[in-house]
C-alpha cells in the first residue's frame, strides 16, 4: 500500500504500520514504513501538523532500534524535507542512498532540496533516476518535466508532460479525491491548450483539499499562466493566509511573473 502512493492506499499503510508496532514495538521496519506514510499524508494529500510530526517521531524510533535501516534514512529524510530542515533531510536521504542505491523516495526527496535550492542539473540527475526506478510515479515525473523546463530541455519537458497526461485519467478514474494528481492533470491540460477542462480540474482540486497553503500556492501559479491575474491574486491571499511562506520561492518563481506589477501580489510576497 506504501508505494502505491494514493491516498486510501498511504491511510491504509499507516493502519497496516501502526497495528504493525503495536503487535512489535521494536520492529524498526514497521517504525520507518509508518513515517514514511505519514511523510506521504503530509507531502501529498493533507498539510495537517499532525502528520508531519508524527512522521519526524517515528522516523527517529526507527534508527533507535536499527541504525543501518535504509528505509529509516528514507524516512527521517523525508519527516526532515517535510518540516523545510534541509540540510538534515539531504544528509538522511545520501545515507539512505549508500545502503540502498534503489531506493526511489530518497532520490526524490534528495531531488526536491536541489530544485529548491536552484541547483537544477543535480536535481534533473536525481528525478531521472526516479523515474527509471518508479515510472508511474506522477510527483516524480511532474518534477523531471519542471526541471527540464528549468534547463530549457523543452523536448525532454514535452516528453514528461505526454507521459502525464496518459497516465493521469486512467489514475484519477481509480482515485477521483487524489487532490494532487488532479491539480497535476489541470497543469497539463493548460499546456495542452485545453483551457476550461484545465480550470474545471483546478476547481475540483481545490474543493478536495481546501485551506491547503500548497494546493492554494500551486492553483495561484496555475490560474497566473492562464492570465486569470484576478483568481491568480485571491488564491494567493487564501495560501498565505493559510501559512505559505517560502517567499523567497516565490520570489524567483517564473509563474509568478504576469502578477509582478500587481499592488497586491507586491504586500502579499513582501515577507520577510
Amino acid at each position: 500500500y506504501l508505494y502505491r502512493l494514493t491516498k486510501r492506499s498511504v491511510e491504509r499503510a499507516i493502519q497496516l504500520f501502526e497495528k504493525a508496532i503495536e503487535l512489535d514495538p521494536r520492529y524498526a521496519a514497521a517504525y520507518a514504513g509508518c513515517s514514511s506514510a505519514y511523510g506521504q499524508m503530509y507531502w501529498l494529500f493533507a498539510r495537517e501538523a499532525r502528520y508531519r510530526d508524527r512522521a519526524q517521531e517515528l522516523s527517529f524510533k526507527a534508527l533507535m532500534y536499527d541504525n543501518n535501516l535504509a528505509e529509516a534514512y528514507t524516512a527521517m529524510g523525508l519527516s526532515y524535507f517535510i518540516a523545510g530542515k534541509f540540510e538534515e533531510a539531504g544528509a538522511s536521504s545520501r545515507k539512505a542512498i549508500e545502503l540502498d542505491p534503489d531506493d526511489f523516495i530518497a532520490h526524490w526527496t534528495l531531488g526536491r532540496i536541489h530544485f529548491t535550492n536552484g541547483e537544477f542539473e543535480q536535481a534533473y540527475a536525481l528525478y531521472r533516476r526516479v523515474i527509471d526506478l518508479k515510472p508511474a510515479f506522477l510527483s516524480g515525473l511532474a518534477d523531471l518535466k519542471l526541471t527540464c523546463e528549468r534547463l530549457n530541455r523543452k523536448d525532454e519537458a514535452d516528453l514528461s508532460r505526454k507521459k502525464l497526461l496518459e497516465q493521469l485519467p486512467n489514475h484519477l478514474l481509480q482515485n477521483p479525491d487524489d487532490a494532487r494528481a488532479r491539480m497535476i492533470h489541470a497543469i497539463m491540460l493548460a499546456e495542452a491548450g485545453s483551457r476550461d477542462e484545465a480550470l474545471r480540474e483546478c476547481e475540483q482540486a481545490l474543493e478536495l483539499s481546501p485551506g491547503d497553503p500548497v494546493m492554494l500556492y500551486n492553483c495561484t501559479c496555475h490560474y497566473a499562466r492562464l492570465g486569470e491575474v484576478e483568481r491568480a491574486i485571491e488564491t494567493l491571499r487564501q495560501a498565505v493566509g493559510a501559512g505559505y511562506a517560502n517567499f523567497a520561492w516565490i520570489r524567483q518563481d517564473p509563474d509568478m511573473n504576469p502578477l509582478r506589477d500587481n499592488a497586491e501580489f507586491q504586500a502579499l510576497t513582501a515577507g520577510p
